[in-house]
C-alpha cells in the first residue's frame, strides 16, 4: 500500500502520519508526532503539504486543534487531477508542434543561404550539384583557371572526375555555357549524352561561376588564392529566375529553348 500511495506523489513522511490519522481519527500534532513516531516540526510541516492536497481536515476545538485525515476516495481526484493535468498538457504540445510546422514549411519566399570555403568547399558543392536527379545547369569563364598552379589544376581535373562518375548512373544532363579554351575542351571531355556545351563571343570573361541545379543556386570564386569557396542560396524564385537568364542566354548562341526543362 505504501509504494502505491508513493507512486501518487506522497513522500514517506507523509504517507505514515497520514496512515497514523486514518486509523486514530482527530488528533493534536502532538499525538499524531507521538503515533507516527515524527518530530513535532516535522509533522506541521507534512500537515500543510496534506492540507494543499485536501488529505486532512482541521477542526478547533476550545484552544486545541485537531486534524482528521480525508477519505481515502480523495485520492481518486489525484488520478483526476493527473488526466486534466496531462490532457492540458497534450493540447499544449498539440499546439506547440503545429505553430512549429508552420514555421518550418518552406514557401517559394523561404531562403537558405549556405557557405562552403576553399577548393574543398566548392567540389562538395558541385558534387551536391551531381547528385541531383535534375539538370545541372552551369555558366563560367575558365579564364582565371590559366592563372592557377599545377597542383591546383589538378585538383579540378581529379574533382570534374568525381562529379563525372556521380552524375554518370543519374544521366542528369549538365548544360554549360563557358569560353572557346582549352582547358574548358579538356575540363569537358566526357560522355556527350549527359551533357551539352554552348561557348561565349571571344573575350567575353565571367569573374565567378554559376550553377543551378532544382531549388539551388551556387555563386562560387575561383580568382584568388586562399578565397576560394561557394555561396549556396537555396530559393525557388531565385533559381527559376537564374535558369531563365541561362536559357536566354543559351538561346542567343544558337541553343535550343531549354525551358522545358524547368
Amino acid at each position: 500500500m505504501k509504494k502505491e500511495l508513493k507512486a501518487l506523489g506522497l513522500t514517506d513522511k507523509e504517507i505514515e502520519i497520514y496512515l497514523a490519522g486514518l486509523k486514530s481519527g482527530p488528533l493534536s500534532v502532538q499525538n499524531l508526532a507521538q503515533i507516527a513516531e515524527v518530530k513535532r516540526t516535522t509533522v506541521y510541516d507534512v500537515l500543510e503539504r496534506l492540507k494543499r492536497l485536501k488529505l486532512v481536515n482541521q477542526t478547533i476545538k476550545g484552544k486545541k486543534r485537531f486534524y482528521e485525515m480525508a477519505s481515502p476516495s480523495r485520492f481518486l481526484t489525484f488520478v483526476q487531477q493527473e488526466k486534466e493535468d496531462i490532457f492540458a498538457k497534450e493540447e499544449g504540445i498539440m499546439k506547440i508542434i503545429s505553430n512549429l510546422e508552420a514555421m518550418s514549411k518552406k514557401t517559394e519566399f523561404a531562403t537558405d543561404v549556405t557557405i562552403y570555403e576553399g577548393w574543398e568547399g566548392i567540389e562538395e558543392v558541385m558534387l551536391m550539384f551531381a547528385k541531383m536527379e535534375a539538370p545541372f545547369f552551369s555558366l563560367y569563364s575558365s579564364h582565371y583557371l590559366s592563372f592557377l598552379d599545377k597542383k591546383m589544376l589538378q585538383k579540378i581535373e581529379a574533382t570534374v572526375l568525381k562529379i563525372n562518375k556521380a552524375r554518370l548512373p543519374l544521366k542528369n544532363k549538365l548544360y554549360v555555357i563557358t569560353d572557346h579554351s582549352d582547358i574548358s575542351r579538356d575540363i569537358h571531355l566526357f560522355n556527350s549524352a549527359i551533357r551539352e556545351i554552348r561557348y561565349f563571343p571571344k573575350n567575353m570573361k565571367l569573374p565567378a561561376m554559376i550553377d543551378v541545379c532544382e531549388d539551388k543556386v551556387a555563386l562560387s570564386s575561383l580568382r584568388e588564392e586562399g578565397r576560394y569557396g561557394s555561396v549556396v542560396i537555396q530559393n525557388t524564385l531565385i533559381a527559376e529566375t537564374v535558369r531563365f537568364m541561362i536559357n536566354t542566354i543559351w538561346q542567343s548562341l544558337d541553343g535550343e529553348d531549354l525551358s522545358d526543362l524547368f
